[in-house]
């Protein structure tokens, strides 16, 4: 039993930890980095770690521009963009 639960726990613990640290983001702008890479690099080599925490920072910031696009002064955003 013990020896599934060690198989299975980056599965369990990857997800939450992400799900966590993009909901901290959104509202404070910053932590999915700090909080990602150390847990990505406690299961894979650093540099895969750098990699998959870039891919998260991409994933994020898009599903932040299809959250709030409606809600953009179109102006604003192409004034500062």
């Amino acid at each position: 039993m013990l020896d599934i639960l060690t198989n299975i726990y980056p599965y369990l613990l990857l997800p939450f930890v992400s799900f966590f640290a993009s909901l901290l983001c959104f509202f404070s702008g910053f932590g999915l980095g700090t909080i990602l890479l150390p847990v990505f690099c406690l299961f894979f080599p650093v540099s895969l770690s750098i990699a998959m925490t870039g891919i998260g920072h991409l994933l994020n910031n898009v599903f932040k521009f299809f959250l709030i696009e409606s809600k953009a002064n179109k102006k604003f955003v192409i004034k500062f963009g």
